[in-house]
């Protein structure tokens, strides 16, 4: 009588495909660069001036911020 070697289960089948780094490296990258040049254009702190912090307030109170009263930003906001 013969013995042979244990025979190993069968690999599940992926249905995931997996994608290369090579093709994920522009995505990525892109992504790196759209990210720094918006973070490098972000305002730092409240501003320059009182409209940030107004425009930051006017939401809560649902008040005007200037005569004109910009009423899509309010409903918006």
């Amino acid at each position: 009588m013969e013995t042979s070697a244990p025979v190993a289960p069968p690999r599940p089948v992926s249905r995931i495909r997996r994608v290369p780094w090579e093709r994920a490296l522009w995505p990525a990258a892109t992504g790196c660069l759209m990210a720094v040049i918006y973070v490098s254009s972000l305002l730092p702190g409240m501003g320059y001036s009182g409209d940030t912090a107004r425009f930051q307030f006017v939401g809560a109170t649902l008040s005007t911020p200037h005569t004109t009263g910009y009423p899509l930003y309010v409903l918006v906001n």
